[in-house]
């Protein structure tokens, strides 16, 4: 799913659905469960692992206050990351991606600190982005 299909879907069933099959997998030599995500005629089999940090980001500060799919919001609390997805139209496999490696390591704490003379700037970016959608 692109960004922008992602950023327009709102937080309703009728337009998808999600299932937790239960089903887990070892992928990669990590475990994870398989999700089932269906929006229209697509079907992603996501098989999503605990404790290697989560790929989604809760809201963008400048996007506003989109909805966002249930299996996000579920994705973003459980903090779980995507090892393989199958994106299957008309029963048929139109793209997979797959790890193949995970390597936990420890990483530098200064990778995470913020620098020297850095400005937070979203809030006023935010205030631009919505004026400039009143125009």
């Amino acid at each position: 799913m692109d960004q922008e299909s992602f950023q327009n879907q709102s937080n309703t069933d009728s337009e998808f659905t999600m299932e937790k099959t239960g089903k887990n997998k070892t992928i990669a030599s990590q475990s994870c469960e398989v999700w089932v995500i269906k929006n229209k005629d697509e079907q992603y089999n996501v098989c999503m692992a605990q404790g290697l940090g989560s790929f989604m980001m809760p809201r963008n500060p400048m996007g506003g206050s989109r909805d966002v799919p249930r299996w996000a919001e579920e994705a973003i609390t459980q903090g779980v990351m995507p090892l393989e997805v199958v994106l299957m139209k008309d029963d048929q496999t139109t793209m997979q991606m797959k790890a193949t490696k995970v390597t936990s390591k420890p990483m530098d704490a200064s990778l995470f600190e913020i620098p020297d003379g850095y400005r937070d700037i979203s809030s006023m970016m935010k205030q631009m982005m919505q004026q400039g959608g009143r125009n």
